[in-house]
């Protein structure tokens, strides 16, 4: 069994050195390994042609390395031999116009093409129809770039919605209500733009909802994706943030056991623990 924490209470001296702030390397290695490979290559169709390559460029060719140190953490913390993801939650905190929306379509669409579980669900939960489009949009674009990932999967647009034709699991993007996430039984949650369910006051009770499944499903995991608030944090938005606040520096226990609530962050580029 690993252990590890993730607190990273120097993250101001990496920030100021452009230093990773993610504090361990994968726990599972094999597992990054498999799914960044897949992560990695996937189109960021909006970027243009990579002169060198002649193609769109890639994720891992275009992100920058502190989001890859992120996603291979995630990815990572699966343990092959129990089927149990070890980081049960993490959060992504980032500036306007760092990609986040494709980071998010990046990654689900890479535990679609991954995931052993036959008709399981993946969903991205979005506060807006407009932040929904925003994450669909990079995962279609991902799909037509590629003419495998075409043959694998049947993306539906006008319901947003995404098959894995061998599996039929799904990568469902939905625009949140009480009746969109009822009912889910979603092994991977994403909740994207996570300030903006900070002013609903029903947010906590949505996410219990979406994230439900995951009691039966050990491989699962959720991730909130944000950029910062553009009013004073609130709400769900402000409580979690505390959390992660507080774990960053190490003041929340720092685990090495499977626990089911495990989690990190990355805010403003920044890990925390809880």
């Amino acid at each position: 069994m690993p252990t590890w924490s993730t607190a990273c209470p120097d993250w101001k001296r990496r920030i100021r050195k452009r230093q990773s702030l993610v504090p361990f390397a994968p726990l599972f290695s094999s597992s990054a390994e498999a799914k960044m490979e897949v992560f990695t290559a996937l189109s960021v169709v909006d970027l243009g042609i990579n002169p060198a390559t002649n193609r769109y460029w890639t994720i891992g060719e275009s992100a920058d390395t502190w989001l890859l140190d992120f996603a291979a953490a995630i990815f990572g913390a699966y343990d092959p031999e129990t089927g149990q993801q070890m980081i049960r939650q993490g959060m992504l905190l980032v500036s306007k116009k760092n990609t986040k929306s494709t980071i998010a379509a990046g990654t689900m669409l890479t535990e679609l093409i991954c995931g052993w579980r036959p008709s399981d669900e993946n969903l991205i939960l979005a506060p807006t129809i407009e932040v929904a489009n925003n994450s669909f949009g990079p995962a279609m674009d991902m799909i037509r770039a590629d003419e495998e990932l075409t043959a694998l999967l049947h993306p539906q647009a006008h319901i947003r919605t995404i098959t894995n034709r061998d599996t039929k699991a799904t990568l469902k993007v939905v625009a949140a209500d009480a009746a969109t996430v009822s009912g889910k039984k979603a092994s991977r949650v994403l909740v994207d733009e996570l300030w903006l369910f900070g002013e609903r006051a029903n947010a906590d009770a949505m996410f219990r909802e979406a994230t439900g499944g995951q009691a039966s499903r050990p491989e699962g995991y959720t991730l909130f994706l944000t950029t910062q608030s553009d009013k004073p944090p609130a709400g769900v938005f402000k409580s979690k943030l505390s959390v992660w606040n507080m774990d960053r520096i190490g003041a929340a226990t720092a685990f090495g056991v499977p626990a089911a609530d495990s989690c990190c962050g990355v805010l403003s580029s920044m890990w925390s623990t809880a």
